[in-house]
């Protein structure tokens, strides 16, 4: 019998003591079954939401009203564990594609289940372990099928959300949908497997209803889950990637598009000597290839948009398809789509520049084979990424990179390179050597470099320490002074005594001069200018490694 948390026991058993029933319900429920450790237990009860907060006063457990006392659903907070507690119900939808015209309490466990949206979720479990469960979901887990709770047509019209909900189960379970509610029609390629057999088409005219919140929520569980590409894979084939959604900014409700910029990649030819399957296909692998991180997962997902479009497109002199610098339009159809989906800038940022770099590794991998030194190639880019401003401290600029290693791997993992242990190794290799790179050899802030603050003590009064540092940042980035602590002081306190060589010799030969009566003229006699890098006067204070 499965161990519920002790503080699940305490709720329960305070609402058993006051003649109340009370289940856990929902995904709890499904993941018990499915031997996983659920995220959370929602509890199912004939008490209202009145009943609730007085109990849980009397224990003294804070309780937060969550969708109001009209939605009977509460949170009670029990030793730091938050839990739903929601009054049996029914429910009638209207217009709104998200929430009930109308709520009623409902008769019993059995009334409550039925308004639920798939049998998988539609089941509940006293603290005996006893299943109740009215709608054979777990007839339909073990078949590995995801089936609404009656007519599909009924619940997707009652509530929109749940068709992005249908895809999003799909890709955390890896079931196969099913649905006689519609007309069902194959959809991908046969030979991978995101090929969908009978892929419903869905009635999708109540979506622009709904909250862009509320989808993107959807989208960023279904992007991150075990079998993305699966759930992508039915998010296009129901026609739910070309719909819309409403977002309301500033007082004023707007209607967006989703993800069209995704349809034009299925079926999309590649070139067989490279590519295992169309652009489409190809995109759905890497996205199953690389780690749950959202920000990767949105990378995988648009890397390759530009690919098709009708200034990438071309042929080579085989007939076969190319898409030559379609990283650049990636970035930019990327960029646009981030934006419309409200997401902030520094994640915008971040993404793209995954994007507009994650063909980069294959001319690195170009020049190891061609003789030239992959280090090299790595340094130039690095300070070109560098002069780009994106990042501000070296630390950030490696983490970027260990980003990019990981869509680089996912990427290549997805063509015919990925069937090829001797390149995937190569491509790690030279992923582990450029993240070494940028953080030990490309410092971009003068807190990078591996001085601190006592070393400034050996350099003169006079000196201008932010300048000085700057200069060392310039060395190290140029590659020809390494970001060691005693090759830095040496190299500051070299500079810093030329400097003051050519001070001296310049002051010698206007004493001289002067001396002499001899004037300046034609730019000749001109004494010796100290580098106003180290030379100016002030002792300004600069920050750096501690």
């Amino acid at each position: 019998m499965y161990k519920f948390p002790y503080q699940v026991v305490k709720l329960i058993k305070a609402l058993e003591e006051k003649n109340f029933e009370a289940y856990v319900v929902g995904g709890a429920v499904r993941d018990i079954l499915l031997g996983k450790h659920p995220n959370d237990y929602d509890i199912a009860t004939n008490a209202t939401p009145d009943d609730a907060i007085a109990i849980a006063k009397e224990m003294g457990w804070q309780t937060i009203d969550k969708l109001g006392k009209n939605f009977g659903t509460i949170i009670v907070v029990v030793s730091g564990m938050g839990m739903e507690v929601t009054t049996f119900r029914g429910e009638r939808y209207d217009k709104d594609s998200h929430r009930p015209a109308e709520i009623w309490k409902a008769r019993n466990l059995q009334e409550d289940c039925k308004r639920r949206d798939f049998t998988i979720n539609a089941m509940a479990m006293n603290l005996n372990g006893v299943l109740y469960d009215f709608h054979e979901g777990r007839q339909d887990l073990e078949k590995h099928i995801l089936r609404t709770v009656g007519k599909a047509k009924k619940r997707f019209n009652e509530d929109a959300l749940r068709m992005f909900r249908a895809c999003r189960f799909v890709a955390q379970l890896g079931f196969l949908y099913t649905d006689d509610s519609f007309k069902n029609k194959p959809f991908g390629d046969k030979k991978t497997e995101y090929y969908l057999p009978h892929c419903p088409i869905f009635d999708t005219s109540r979506c622009s209803g709904l909250s862009l919140e509320r989808v993107k929520a959807e989208l960023e569980k279904l992007l991150c889950a075990d079998y993305a590409g699966l759930g992508m894979a039915m998010l296009m084939g129901t026609g739910l990637a070309d719909t819309q959604c409403q977002i309301k900014r500033n007082g004023v409700t707007s209607v967006i598009d989703i993800l069209p910029e995704l349809k034009h990649l299925v079926g999309l030819k590649q070139n067989p000597k490279f590519h295992l399957y169309d652009g489409w296909e190809h995109t759905l692998k890497a996205l199953d290839n690389a780690p749950p991180s959202l920000p990767i997962r949105w990378a995988m997902l648009c890397h390759d948009l530009g690919k098709g479009m009708p200034n990438v497109r071309d042929v080579n002199k085989d007939g076969q398809p190319r898409d030559a610098g379609h990283e650049k339009v990636s970035t930019i159809m990327t960029a646009e789509l981030l934006k419309r989906l409200n997401y902030a800038p520094k994640f915008i940022k971040h993404v793209t520049f995954l994007v507009k770099h994650h063909m980069r590794f294959a001319a690195f991998m170009r020049d190891d084979h061609n003789g030239i030194k992959a280090e090299a190639s790595m340094l130039h880019w690095l300070r070109d990424v560098v002069s780009e401003n994106l990042f501000k401290h070296e630390a950030d600029m490696a983490d970027a990179c260990t980003d990019l290693v990981k869509v680089y791997l996912a990427d290549m993992g997805a063509t015919v390179a990925g069937q090829n242990r001797a390149i995937m190794d190569e491509g790690r290799e030279l992923g582990a050597r450029l993240i070494q790179l940028a953080r030990t050899r490309m410092p971009i802030s003068t807190g990078d470099l591996n001085l601190n603050a006592n070393d400034f003590a050996k350099i003169p009064e006079g000196v201008n320490i932010k300048n000085a540092l700057s200069y060392l940042v310039k060395r190290v980035q140029s590659g020809d002074l390494t970001n060691e602590h005693n090759a830095l002081m040496r190299a500051l306190l070299a500079k810093y005594a030329r400097i003051e060589r050519e001070k001296q010799n310049g002051k010698n030969k206007k004493n001289t001069r002067a001396g002499k009566h001899v004037h300046r003229s034609h730019g000749r006699g001109v004494p010796a200018v100290a580098s106003p890098v180290l030379s100016e006067n002030n002792s300004g204070t600069g920050s750096s490694k501690q």
